[in-house]
C-alpha cells in the first residue's frame, strides 16, 4: 500500500519505536545537496562577468564562458546569480498583440526578407552606419550581410548583385514601403493607395530578373528580419568590441566569420529540402540590370536629353531610322553615361553647352529689377491716388456761383384748376 519494499518498512518501524515520528523523515532533510554548486566557483564566474562581459545578458555570457572552459553549472543558476549580484534585472512580461500568425515558406530560396539597420553599431568608437541583412524566411538563415554608409539605392544594387552572384535568384524578396523599393505618392503629391504607382530603380531591377517584390504593411509582417536586428544589435555590437572593430572595411571583413557561427546556433531546417534559388542565365546581365536606367525618345536630329545635358546619337544609316526611337539610358555610380538601342549601345557625343556672358546677364537682370522696381513704383502710386478722397468745392466757391448765373431758371410746372361742380 505504502509503496516500499517490505525491507524499508521495517527500518522505518525501528525508527518509529526507538524514537518518534521525527524519526520516519528523511535523514538528509535540512542538509546541502551532495551535487550543489560551490559558492566559489558561482563567485568566480560573476566576477569574470563584472570584468570582461558587464552589459551581456545570462545567455550570451553563458555561451562566453562555457566556450573559455570556465563554468560547468546551467544558465538558469547564472541568471539567478546575476540577478542576486545586480548585473542583470529581471525582465517583466509584456502584454503582447495577438497578430495572425505566418507560416514559414517550405523551401529554401522561396521568399528572402530584407531590411537595413541604422544603429551605432561601433558604439562610441566609430560613427553610424548601416547594416543591410538578408534572411530567409524557411530556415532563418543570413544569407548576407554588408554595413554600408546608408540605406540607399546603389547599396541595394551591390548587395543585392552579390547576393544572386552566390545564391541565384529566389522567387520573392520582402521589403517594407521604404523609398529605394517603392514609390510612396502619386503624381498629384497624394498618398499612393495601391502598389501600382510606377517602379524605383530596385523595383524594375528585381522584375526584369523575374523575381517578385512583395511590401510588408507593418513590422510584425517581416518579423523574421526585425527579430534578426534585435539579435544583432546585441550580439553583433559585443562581438565588434570584442574584436576592436570601429570602421566599416574592418566589419565587413569580420561578417562572413560572426554569420556562419550565427547560422549555425540559429538556423533551423527547411521543410523541404529542394533549394527554390534559380541559376543565372546569360540573358540576365545583372551588371547592366543594377544600374540607374531611364528611357528618352530621340528627336529627328538624333539628341536627347539628360539631367541638363544634351546628347547626340552618331548612326552608320540614314537618319530617319531613329528618329523618334525609344533608347535607354543607363548611368553607373561613377556617373558614366550609356545609350541603348534594345541590346544595341549606341555612339554618341555630349553637345557642348553655349558659355554664358556673365557681363551681359547682370546688365539684363539688372535691366529686369528696374522695371520691376518701376512697376511696384507706378502700382504703389495709382493706389495712393485711388484711395484719397476727391475734392469737393464749399458752396461759396465762385465755380458754383458761375453754374448758378448760366443755369436758367426753371418755371413750375402748374395744373389748370378745374371748375368746381356743383351739388344741388
Amino acid at each position: 500500500m505504502l509503496g516500499l519494499s517490505k525491507r524499508q518498512c521495517q527500518r522505518l518501524k525501528k525508527r518509529y519505536e526507538s524514537g518518534s515520528a521525527a524519526g520516519i523523515c528523511h535523514k538528509g532533510r535540512g542538509a546541502s545537496s551532495n551535487r550543489k554548486i560551490k559558492d566559489a566557483e558561482i563567485e568566480k564566474a560573476i566576477k569574470i562577468i563584472g570584468e570582461k562581459y558587464r552589459d551581456f545578458g545570462p545567455t550570451l555570457a553563458y555561451e562566453k564562458l562555457k566556450a573559455e572552459g570556465k563554468i560547468s553549472f546551467g544558465v538558469e543558476i547564472l541568471r539567478r546569480s546575476m540577478i542576486a549580484a545586480g548585473l542583470w534585472q529581471a525582465k517583466r512580461r509584456k502584454v503582447r498583440r495577438n497578430h495572425t500568425t505566418r507560416e514559414r515558406r517550405d523551401c529554401f530560396g522561396e521568399l528572402i526578407q530584407i531590411d537595413g539597420s541604422l544603429h551605432k553599431w561601433f558604439e562610441d568608437r566609430g560613427k553610424m552606419c548601416t547594416l543591410l541583412a538578408y534572411i530567409d524566411d524557411a530556415t532563418s538563415s543570413v544569407v548576407y550581410a554588408k554595413f554600408v554608409e546608408s540605406e540607399s539605392t546603389w547599396s541595394y544594387f551591390e548587395a543585392t548583385k552579390n547576393y544572386l552572384s552566390a545564391y541565384g535568384k529566389p522567387l520573392a524578396i520582402y521589403t517594407d514601403k521604404h523609398s529605394v523599393f517603392r514609390i510612396n505618392a502619386s503624381k498629384d503629391g497624394q498618398s499612393a493607395a495601391s502598389d501600382s504607382q510606377g517602379d524605383t530603380q530596385f523595383s524594375r531591377a528585381l522584375k526584369s530578373l523575374g523575381i517578385e517584390i512583395i511590401y510588408a504593411h507593418s513590422p510584425q509582417a517581416k518579423g523574421r528580419v526585425e527579430r534578426l536586428y534585435q539579435t544583432l544589435q546585441d550580439r553583433l555590437v559585443k562581438e565588434l568590441r570584442l574584436a576592436n572593430i570601429s570602421d566599416i572595411e574592418s566589419a565587413n571583413a569580420f561578417l562572413p566569420k560572426y554569420v556562419a557561427g550565427h547560422n549555425r546556433h540559429f538556423a533551423k531546417d527547411p521543410k523541404d529540402s529542394v533549394n527554390m534559388h534559380r541559376p543565372l542565365t546569360a540573358d540576365d546581365n545583372i551588371e547592366q540590370v543594377f544600374l540607374i536606367q531611364e528611357q528618352r525618345y530621340l528627336s529627328k536630329t538624333l539628341t536627347c536629353q539628360y539631367k541638363n545635358k544634351s546628347y547626340q546619337i552618331h548612326h552608320d544609316k540614314a537618319n530617319y531610322t531613329l528618329s523618334g526611337a525609344k533608347i535607354t539610358i543607363s548611368e553607373d555610380r561613377q556617373g558614366s553615361v550609356s545609350l541603348y538601342y534594345g541590346s544595341k549601345k549606341l555612339r554618341y557625343s555630349v553637345l557642348e553647352t553655349k558659355p554664358l556672358n556673365k557681363d551681359a546677364d547682370t546688365k539684363s537682370l539688372n535691366g529686369i529689377v528696374d522695371k520691376l522696381k518701376a512697376a511696384q513704383a507706378a502700382t504703389s502710386i495709382k493706389k495712393k491716388v485711388s484711395s484719397t478722397p476727391s475734392y469737393k468745392p464749399p458752396d461759396s466757391h465762385p465755380w458754383r456761383n458761375y453754374l448758378q448765373a448760366s443755369t436758367p431758371k426753371k418755371t413750375p410746372h402748374t395744373v389748370p384748376q378745374q371748375p368746381q361742380q356743383l351739388v344741388a
